[in-house]
């Protein structure tokens, strides 16, 4: 063990961390003069085209100049115990030729109390257990002074050959059970070491050290909840999390202030599998959480992803680990164990995460002897991780940072009886794009009028190659067909190449040959069709008013207020408040109603809707005006589906609703009344034809904007 020198930190940290805490040292090392030098003139790493943060819309993740970047990273928990200098860099260099963008890897792992593969312990220890207020460094780095390179150093080393390898870590500051205890928290807590005030200080340290580097990204928690039937965790990593924040940046931040100083990190939490959906449930609005993260079983991927993405104010999501290569339930058979691999990546990616954390189990152990890490670093599921970056490229970052799942896009069921064999679809936010993925090779039946009009190209893509294919599956350098998109087209089904079955999983890609040209759908209304907007409603009472709004229908909604009143059960026949539309209809023609809305969550996304004139189809009156009778229209229309943005629905729920008829052809009156408070409109459509069976847009964030017909 090396030698040590026993120092207080000086007075004016100890006053700024609010809590003394034993560093031995010689004063904590400054960036090595190599390191900085390379860091700062490499033209050519990732962080060069500036900081990480969160792309407009809260979806995905940019750099500063807006260059899009995926989360692609191997999990090597163990990393700055278990491996040399030397090691290390084999397994970085590796793992950036493999394509990875990440690595994930913990400062304070389970088994550090033993000493790195040097000796060195990263704290100090009182009755066996790591003392959070006694961080041991020494003065000097040289790694061949065994005195001078403690256990920090070492992690300085793996950091700085990461950034040589232009791969970001994301750097966990401990493991979840030195905060938390055992997984089984009601039953030990022997591991549990930190308080809110070592935390603080500890995570302080940590900002302080590796707040200057541009290659970290901050990951607390560690395969653990923050809340437990016993005990509220919450508490303690927020402090932690205040601290690396205060230690980075010098400013005194705080979990819950928005303050611009937070901005020049990137921070999520890895919380435990069985926590449904993730870190959303406890940390969602922190400031210091800039987005989720998600543990998950392979067949709860695309849900727990769907979760965050429904949430109504929008933080984008990783996932962060899942069922690892050589370790679940299918690992008998290697294939096998590589597709879960490509499934869980390709159904966090579908379902709207950032990006994907793969595990194989002899590597985020870094096993030797027999099981060796280095024997699994060509194994089938790791090697095919990249073929996901080659996926998205010919894509602009634009357009990727602005795509969105759609099931819409899907015709027919997206689920079989086999909980893993999905089918899942993303577009590009104009339409100019599609990406559908197959999991077991199943047909994939493509609503086209859900894109921009024009003409597409088809392309197969193979997620175990990396290669585009043609139908029958050898390789291809071109599309195997070309469809029409958009207005008056039809659902189209594509046949994957091979036999449905474990494991031929396919990608359909379209993509618009112009999307200059593109008009994403509709370009207008069909014949008969009417359109209304907000701008156009008379407004009665105080409860709702027209509001400016850039991303609405002619630049204004109609927003009801938001006063927390309970949910109106029975329409009122004479409200004291309500909004009015005038139109024309036909008689005894059949007009299947959407509207265009959003709402702040599942509480305020409903209204109640009459006609003056409307009927059923056999003429009697329903819904009318002046009755406690009426349809109703929700912006989320099935339990769960969620909502986010502005989407369409009709007036049914888990499936199309009634249709409107009127029983006199002439002027009709359409009428508002408050369901739920606080729901926004911009447009409404009454269509005998061209959305009689399909929306005139998304269920979620939508950007479809029609022609008006009718002021």
């Amino acid at each position: 063990m090396h030698r040590i020198t026993t120092l207080w930190l000086p007075l004016a940290v100890c006053l700024l961390i609010g809590n003394p805490v034993n560093v031995r040292t010689q004063g904590l090392p400054e960036p090595l003069p190599d390191e900085t030098d390379a860091e700062a003139g490499a033209t050519e790493t990732p962080w060069a085209n500036g900081r990480l943060q969160v792309a407009p819309g809260g979806r995905f993740l940019q750099h500063e100049n807006g260059r899009h970047f995926l989360y692609l990273a191997d999990t090597s928990w163990s990393l700055f115990e278990r491996l040399t200098r030397e090691e290390v860099d084999l397994y970085l260099k590796d793992s950036a030729d493999k394509g990875f963008t990440v690595v994930q890897a913990v400062a304070l792992w389970q088994l550090s109390r033993q000493g790195n593969a040097y000796g060195d312990r990263p704290l100090g220890l009182a009755n066996g257990r790591f003392d959070p207020t006694e961080i041991i460094t020494t003065g000097g780095a040289d790694p061949s002074d065994a005195i001078a390179y403690d256990y920090w150093d070492h992690v300085d080393y793996v950091l700085a050959k990461a950034a040589e390898h232009g791969l970001y870590v994301a750097l966990l500051p401990t493991w979840g059970n030195y905060v938390s205890g055992t997984t089984s928290y009601a039953v030990n807590m022997s591991s549990n070491i930190f308080t809110a005030r070592s935390a603080k200080a500890y995570g302080e340290f940590l900002g302080r050290r590796y707040g200057h580097r541009p290659n970290i990204i901050w990951v607390l928690g560690g395969d653990r909840s923050a809340v437990y039937p016993n005990g509220d965790f919450r508490p303690i990593w927020r402090s932690m999390a205040e601290g690396i924040g205060r230690g980075a940046t010098g400013e005194p931040l705080k979990w819950n202030d928005v303050h611009p100083a937070w901005d020049q990190l990137l921070m999520t939490y890895h919380p435990r599998r069985v926590d449904d959906p993730g870190s959303s449930l406890w940390f969602h609005e922190d400031a210091w959480l800039d987005f989720n993260g998600i543990e998950s079983e392979s067949w709860q991927v695309a849900q727990k992803v769907e979760t965050d993405w429904d949430m109504s104010s929008p933080k984008p999501t990783a996932v962060l680990e899942g069922r690892y290569e050589a370790e679940s339930a299918k690992e008998s058979v290697l294939s096998a164990a590589a597709f879960e691999q490509r499934y869980q990546l390709y159904h966090a990616m579908f379902a709207g995460s950032i990006g994907y954390a793969y595990g194989h189990k002899r590597i985020w152990r870094l096993s030797t002897g027999a099981e060796s890490w280095q024997d699994a670093m060509n194994d089938p599921g790791r090697t095919s991780m990249q073929h996901a970056r080659r996926l998205f490229e010919g894509f602009q970052d634009a357009q990727l940072l602005h795509r969105l799942p759609d099931e819409s896009l899907l015709d027919g069921l997206t689920r079989s009886g086999d909980p893993d064999d999905l089918l899942l679809a993303m577009r590009g936010g104009e339409g100019e794009f599609a990406l559908a993925y197959s999991t077991n090779g199943r047909d994939i039946a493509m609503n086209l009028a859900r894109l921009a009009t024009g003409t597409a190209d088809a392309f197969w893509f193979n997620p175990r190659t990396g290669e585009f294919a043609d139908s029958d599956g050898r390789a291809a350098s071109g599309a195997f067909r070309s469809v029409s998109t958009g207005v008056g087209a039809s659902t189209t089904v594509f046949d994957p190449p091979g036999t449905p079955q474990a494991g031929n999983d396919w990608v359909l890609k379209l993509k618009l040959r112009s999307t200059a040209a593109a008009t994403f759908r509709p370009t207008g209304p069909g014949t008969g069709d009417v359109v209304l907007r907000a701008t156009s409603a008379s407004i009665v009472g105080d409860e709702w008013r027209l509001i400016e709004d850039e991303t609405a229908a002619g630049g204004t909604r109609l927003q009801e207020r938001s006063d927390g009143t309970p949910k109106v059960l029975v329409p009122v026949a004479d409200p004291a408040a309500f909004v009015e539309f005038t139109f024309v209809a036909e008689a005894g023609t059949a007009y299947r109603l959407w509207m265009r809305g959003q709402g702040p969550n599942y509480a305020s996304d409903s209204v109640w809707v009459q006609f003056s004139g409307s009927a059923t189809a056999s003429g009697e009156p329903v819904y009318r005006i002046g009755t406690p009778d009426a349809t109703f229209y929700s912006v989320e229309g099935c339990d769960y589906c969620g909502r986010s943005g502005w989407g369409w629905q009709d007036n049914g729920w888990d499936g199309f609703g009634p249709l409107i008829y009127f029983s006199e052809s002439g002027p009709q009156t359409l009428r508002l009344q408050r369901r739920q408070d606080g729901i926004a409109i911009d447009q409404i459509v009454l269509s005998p034809g061209t959305y009689l069976s399909s929306p005139p847009g998304s269920a979620k964030d939508d950007k479809t904007i029609i022609a008006v017909t009718q002021e």
